[in-house]
């Protein structure tokens, strides 16, 4: 069942938002939303609230917004356009400074105004540019898809004031889930990621299956993007497929790596992309240019040509495909992996819905399990302490909490008898970000073998301002320590009893249930001016609908039954629409335009929306 409010989230992300910083108004913390679910519109709702709640009091206090890519400031500042029905809109937006990470650092030490810094891609913030935005009296609110990083660093960040799973917004249906199509590759030794060992993946074998995988449907595959692993492959590439009978099916084939002028097209940067995103069928070949920061909705297939160091970058590839594209409902996401054999690189990426939140370089097991309400979420953690055979004194069942997301860390122990067991450490919004500061740092430097000659305890103890109660305990430490240590071992001994680590996704569920009167206005902008005006209207002739907003939330509207009547019309007319016709956004827009519609016009473009995501949109008030 798709959520009946998709978006909802944005709106308990605002409220954690604004609650945190108006509780410390130097906080550094972190909104944590996966690709596709709106992080910078969110993160712009929450400043327009801060203004609202008196944050922002002082004439000359000001907005740094900070961002490493001029894709992600000119993002940001649309995202304060098209929030600009706030009262508070102008002003924030002229209270702003949009700048990257360079001289932002100088802004913020030169401008005592600044009352609030937001980084976008907050993973780059461990990076020594980033850290003159880390002031004790500055606000710092950090925006990312994936909180963390592949070489371990830790983000200097107190916490995070709200997050949610990719796992839970595929749910939702606020991304799609993307057809996943493996090819076999070939077999071939490389040792490490650099552009030499990636070069050797630019073969006629590697090559001819890619252009195969996308001529066995090429009318599904609409806009392709494909990732390799060199500038070299890229260029040789995009020309094997161009001389194909690829190029009957595509407007264009192209190939684009950094900086302007460096593309097929020998464009710009921003006139590259800008052409780019204007054709309704293409194929693009990059070296991760075409990650965060660049945003085409109709985008609808990522080919993964090469293989990544972490899933971090595969999350943010993959992100290409997986938004929702509002001029076309029926769009699907595909994913073609090509899955070479690759000995020397042993841990595949098979567990995508992590969505890299920890670190993947000790190769950890990733499992998922589901619960839907307080009971089966007990049962759950009960369960998963049955088969990790996990001790009585280690058991712990924090309170639920339906807006809480829990993850647990499984740290094998064996003892000299043959035992085995299990020590448990559940991760929540209060304690997520420690945990993954020493794992990650710690993951990292264990694969690097930086802790041959040093103790347990001492390697311990390099991460000790991140220990929190679990690794308080000495006991844990150790055992902590050993299961790490052993991830990457070759002793036969140690791998016959691998995984070492699992780290558990528990997911909540949204039941198929009825929804009454409270449920249907639990999304909705107006619920208290609804509620009130309850009594005037009778209930025998009178239903709700309501309006999904483009950034979360709706609006309820009470309908007669001739104006619910016409609403359903439009809606059914919508629904009967040829679902592969090129022509479906313009023959949306016909019927928008040829039938009556008894509520403002603002409104029609929901109307799409709730077809596509299959929402929930009357009531009838008997």
């Amino acid at each position: 069942m798709i959520h009946p409010n998709p978006y909802a989230f944005q709106d308990d992300a605002v409220r954690s938002v604004v609650k945190d910083f108006t509780d410390n108004p130097s906080l550094k913390s972190l909104l944590v939303i996966p690709t596709g679910g709106g992080k910078t519109r969110t993160a712009v709702k929450s400043i327009f609230k801060l203004f609202d709640t008196g944050f922002f009091n002082e004439k000359k206090s000001k907005i740094l917004w900070v961002a490493h890519r001029a894709e992600l400031l000119e993002q940001a500042r649309q995202a304060y356009e098209l929030e600009g029905g706030s009262k508070v809109a102008k002003d924030a937006l002229s209270r702003t400074i949009f700048q990257s990470n360079v001289p932002a650092g100088q802004t913020v030490l030169q401008d005592e105004g600044i009352k609030l810094v937001v980084i976008d891609e907050a993973h780059h913030a461990a990076a020594s540019t980033y850290l003159p935005l880390f002031r004790p009296q500055v606000a710092v609110l950090g925006l990312t898809a994936t909180p963390s990083r592949h070489d371990g660093k830790p983000l200097e960040f107190d916490g995070e004031s709200y997050s949610i799973g990719f796992p839970d917004m595929e749910e939702r249906g606020v991304v799609l889930k993307p057809q996943i199509i493996e090819k076999s590759g070939a077999r071939s030794e490389i040792a490490a990621f650099d552009e030499s060992s990636m070069e050797k993946l630019n073969t006629e074998e590697r090559n001819r299956i890619i252009k195969n995988a996308l001529l066995e449907d090429p009318k599904s595959y609409k806009k392709v993007i494909i990732y390799v692993g060199s500038k070299k492959h890229a260029k040789d590439l995009c020309q094997y497929l161009t001389d194909s009978s690829l190029a009957e099916h595509y407007e264009s084939i192209s190939y684009v790596l950094g900086g302007d002028g460096n593309n097929s097209r020998s464009q710009s940067r921003e006139a590259f992309f800008q052409l780019e995103k204007g054709y309704e069928r293409s194929i693009v070949v990059n070296v991760q240019v075409m990650t965060e920061g660049y945003d085409d909705p109709s985008v609808n297939t990522v080919v993964m040509a090469a293989p990544l160091r972490s899933k971090l970058t595969y999350m943010q590839c993959m992100g290409r495909a997986i938004r929702r594209n509002p001029t076309d409902p029926n769009k699907k996401a595909f994913l073609i992996e090509i899955a070479d054999e690759l000995p020397n690189i042993k841990y595949r990426i098979d567990n995508r819905w992590i969505y890299s939140e920890i670190s993947d370089i000790l190769e950890p097991r990733v499992i998922d399990r589901e619960y839907t309400n307080a009971e089966t979420f007990h049962n759950c953690l009960l369960e998963l302490y049955e088969e990790f055979a996990v001790g009585e004194e280690n058991r712990f069942f924090p309170e639920w909490d339906s807006r809480e997301r829990y993850q647990l860390l499984f740290f094998k122990k064996y003892k000299s008898g043959g035992d085995i067991s299990h020590i448990p450490l559940i991760l929540t919004k209060e304690n997520r970000r420690q945990v993954q500061n020493w794992f990650n740092f710690l993951s990292v430097r264990f694969s690097l073998n930086k802790f041959n000659k040093i103790n347990r305890e001492q390697v311990m103890r390099s991460v000790q301002k991140w220990w929190g109660d679990f690794l308080s305990v000495s006991d844990t430490r150790l055992v902590v320590h050993a299961a790490m240590e052993s991830c990457l071992a070759e002793e036969d001994f140690i791998k016959k009893h691998a995984p070492w680590v699992t780290f558990a996704c528990l997911r909540k569920i949204v039941q198929d249930e009825p929804f009454g009167l409270e449920e249907f206005l639990s999304n909705c902008l107006n619920a208290d001016e609804i509620r009130s005006a309850l009594p005037g209207k009778s209930s025998s002739t009178y239903s709700l609908v309501k309006f999904p907003l483009p950034l979360g939330g709706c609006m309820a509207k009470f309908a007669s039954s001739n104006e619910l009547d016409a609403v359903k019309k439009l809606i059914e007319k919508i629904q009967a629409l040829d679902k592969s016709s090129t022509r479906q956004f313009e023959e949306i827009a016909e019927v928008l335009a040829n039938e009556h519609f008894p509520f403002e016009s603002k409104y029609l473009s929901a109307l799409p929306a709730i077809v596509t995501g299959n929402i929930p949109f009357s009531l009838k008030l008997n």
